[in-house]
């Protein structure tokens, strides 16, 4: 169950208070398959459900495992985890949009913040980051951060 390994894996995250290389491998190859199912045609589900309530449907487990990352103690540490990130990014004087791992927080942050509105319109997809995101907040948050460096 995708669910059962994503909160796991938070959870060791979360005891650790960092979400290392190794960590967001982890993260990722859980949400590798729902990444894949972005090309293909969405099959119909019945609406009228008569599935097992013990086991998330796989048409539904988006949305379920973006619950799991909207519980507060989770986002607040996916969003630290980002801030983390992008920190590194203007260290090593990086581009935010080329960082891949700071891209994946960013999608998680973004399934969080969506998983309400996926569960109610019955609509499960994993996004690509919001290009303004990377294109324009990210490197402005990034110019505050040499800016506050500079005044040291």
């Amino acid at each position: 169950d995708p669910c059962h390994k994503l909160a796991w894996a938070l959870d060791a995250a979360l005891k650790d208070r960092s979400c290392g290389d190794k960590r967001l491998s982890e993260l990722m190859q859980i949400f590798h398959p729902y990444d894949k199912k972005q090309g293909r045609k969405k099959r119909r589900f019945d609406e009228d459900g008569g599935g097992s309530t013990s086991q998330p449907d796989e048409n539904t487990v988006l949305g379920e495992m973006g619950m799991i990352l909207r519980d507060p103690p989770v986002y607040f540490f996916l969003a630290r985890e980002a801030l983390k990130r992008l920190q590194r990014v203007v260290e090593h004087q990086a581009l935010p949009k080329q960082d891949a791992p700071l891209i994946f927080l960013s999608r998680l942050l973004q399934i969080a913040t969506d998983c309400r509105s996926m569960l109610r319109e019955k609509s499960f997809k994993f996004y690509k980051v919001d290009e303004g995101l990377v294109r324009d907040f990210y490197p402005k948050l990034a110019a505050s951060f040499v800016d506050k460096k500079m005044q040291k």
